[in-house]
């Protein structure tokens, strides 16, 4: 009951808007502002997942806002939300702070390539934001294994639902 209430909120959330279409020539921090809602996986569990991303604190900071609903085997659904608070450091580096439902805190450093934004939490986690198309978005979540090697563990493809203006 609980997996098809959640499927169906995030459902009436992604076709509640008429996608809206980025501007070409834009930065990537341009781009990627406003909100986005998709499908995916996490630990292996059919997933949704949101994401708000805005200027925030007098544009200094990029604000990410991110959730999603996860429905187990069991019928249980995990529930996760996170805010992510970005400062530009010159054109492609980025660095910030990450707060979390879980109540995880980590120092966030992210390098800006063009096409996305690779923030690495902590020594043993990183997040990659890619741009796949115009209005579309890939975000996929990884954590060092005992050996060393990175092991995914989210992954989601998200679609453009609303667009932010620049800060002032």
């Amino acid at each position: 009951m609980m997996k098809r209430l959640v499927s169906a909120v995030f459902a009436a959330t992604l076709f509640a808007f008429v996608p809206a279409q980025a501007q070409d020539g834009a930065t990537f921090a341009e781009w990627i502002a406003g909100e986005w809602a998709g499908p995916g996986q996490f630990s292996g569990q059919d997933s949704m997942a949101t994401l708000s991303v805005d200027a925030a604190i007098g544009g200094r900071f990029h604000a990410f806002r991110y959730r999603f609903a996860a429905a187990g085997a069991d019928g249980d659904t995990t529930y996760f939300e996170g805010l992510g608070l970005y400062h530009a450091e010159g054109e492609s580096a980025w660095t910030g702070q990450w707060f979390d439902s879980m109540g995880n805190v980590h120092a966030l450093n992210a390098t800006v390539d063009g096409e996305g934004l690779v923030a690495r939490w902590g020594e043993l986690g990183r997040t990659h934001y890619r741009r796949v198309a115009d209005n579309r978005l890939e975000i996929v979540d990884s954590m060092r294994n005992a050996s060393g090697e990175w092991q995914e563990f989210a992954r989601y493809s998200l679609n453009r639902i609303a667009i932010r203006a620049p800060a002032d």
